[in-house]
């Protein structure tokens, strides 16, 4: 048959000489085949996530072909050029998305300075914020380190800025903070958007931890959350919602110091 047989070799009735030999192959066909799926999940999300913005530019290039309006014809032009942007933005998250999509990748990580990484961040959004005349703060100590990947805590960071500054209103305020309590490291974001419904919080963390299974079948989302959750999952976050002291909502990552799981029934939403 040409298809691919993955299925695991059996181990029964052999003999001892060859049982590390058979688990060896099993061990690797199980590799291969997650490999496979990842590949398979990446083709789904890229495909998904550029076809829309290609539509768009195909759409506008045949405008600014067709008409002899130059007015029709330069904002034709220059909504190709906003789409070729998104679809810039889109490769980079999905070269991101490639790095991170299997939770055991191979990162590295190590002790930075939590001040510096975040500063880089608002540094990152301070054009993003200015454009909506909302002040971005950052509040963290300035000796705070933890052990991480410099880049991908960025990433995940950044992604939750963006957010916050996307739902907040004009002249408002976006929130930034870090400390460690106990052995954890907690980074929250605060907005000051319309936030949601008391009883909302945890569907929203919930559905928060369900992006990974829908992102490739919601329209226009899914891919930044996806690409979050697997870089929380490479660091053993976690996070959660709840209400921000500012009207809107609070994000809060918490990182155990020592890099292992964290038990999420230990998971405060009020610790900052």
């Amino acid at each position: 048959s040409s298809d691919l047989n993955l299925q695991a070799l059996p181990a029964k009735r052999l003999p001892d000489e060859l049982l590390p030999v058979v688990n060896q192959i099993n061990s690797l066909f199980q590799q291969l085949e997650q490999a496979i799926n990842n590949e398979r999940n990446f083709t789904s999300d890229a495909s998904h996530e550029l076809k829309t913005p290609l539509a768009g530019l195909l759409t506008q290039m045949q405008v600014a072909q067709k008409t002899e309006d130059p007015a029709v014809r330069n904002l034709a032009l220059q909504k190709a050029q906003q789409a070729v942007m998104r679809m810039t933005h889109m490769v980079q998250q999905l070269l991101i998305l490639s790095r991170v999509q299997h939770d055991n990748a191979s990162i590295s990580k190590q002790t930075l300075n939590l001040n510096e990484a975040l500063v880089a961040v608002i540094a990152d959004m301070d054009a993003v914020a200015y454009a909506k005349s909302i002040d971005l703060e950052l509040q963290v100590p300035a000796n705070l380190a933890m052990t991480a990947n410099p880049q991908l805590l960025q990433i995940l960071v950044r992604n939750l800025v963006d957010n916050a500054i996307k739902y907040s209103p004009n002249g408002s305020r976006v929130l930034l903070q870090a400390r460690q309590v106990e052995r954890h490291i907690l980074i929250s974001v605060d907005d000051s958007g319309n936030g949601v419904a008391d009883d909302d919080y945890q569907r929203l963390t919930q559905r928060f931890y369900r992006c990974i299974e829908t992102a490739a079948s919601v329209e226009g989302s899914g891919l930044g959350l996806s690409i979050a959750q697997r870089i929380m999952n490479l660091h053993h976050a976690q996070i959660s919602f709840s209400k921000s002291e500012l009207g809107g909502l609070k994000a809060l990552l918490r990182f155990p110091l020592n890099n292992n799981p964290i038990n999420s029934a230990d998971l405060s939403v009020n610790m900052m």
